[in-house]
């Protein structure tokens, strides 16, 4: 007979935790106008000035791009978890034939839930 009990804390993946880092890199396309329509100017390829400026660089397309976001970890968070048990007996019936039962379980607590607080509950 043998017997086992296990705890494991499931993984937290950067999905979860980088919707709380206000340092997480975040990117924007932001159109350059008045560019030349031709491959290259004369000068280069790039707009004239010192660097991307002088009323080439259009307006930003993200209106929330660069504003901390209004997010928060509950307090009470706690991680999620399984416990898993495990029970064998084995039983020798004849010479070469053994006879086994072997009970298996895995319970998941405190699964992580998010809520759209925009959506009423009862929609």
């Amino acid at each position: 007979m043998k017997a086992s009990f296990g705890k494991y804390n499931s993984l937290l993946t950067t999905s979860t935790t980088t919707n709380f880092n206000p340092m997480f890199l975040a990117t924007v396309n932001v159109p350059l106008v008045g560019a030349p329509t031709t491959a290259c100017q004369s000068q280069g390829c790039y707009p004239a000035g010192a660097g991307f400026g002088q009323g080439n660089i259009g307006a930003n397309p993200n209106p929330s791009f660069g504003i901390l976001q209004n997010r928060a970890l509950d307090p009470n968070f706690r991680r999620e978890y399984n416990l898993q048990y495990s029970v064998g007996v084995q039983h020798e019936l004849m010479r070469g034939m053994t006879l086994n039962f072997n009970w298996n379980r895995r319970s998941d607590y405190k699964q992580l839930l998010t809520l759209n607080s925009a959506v009423p509950i009862s929609a």
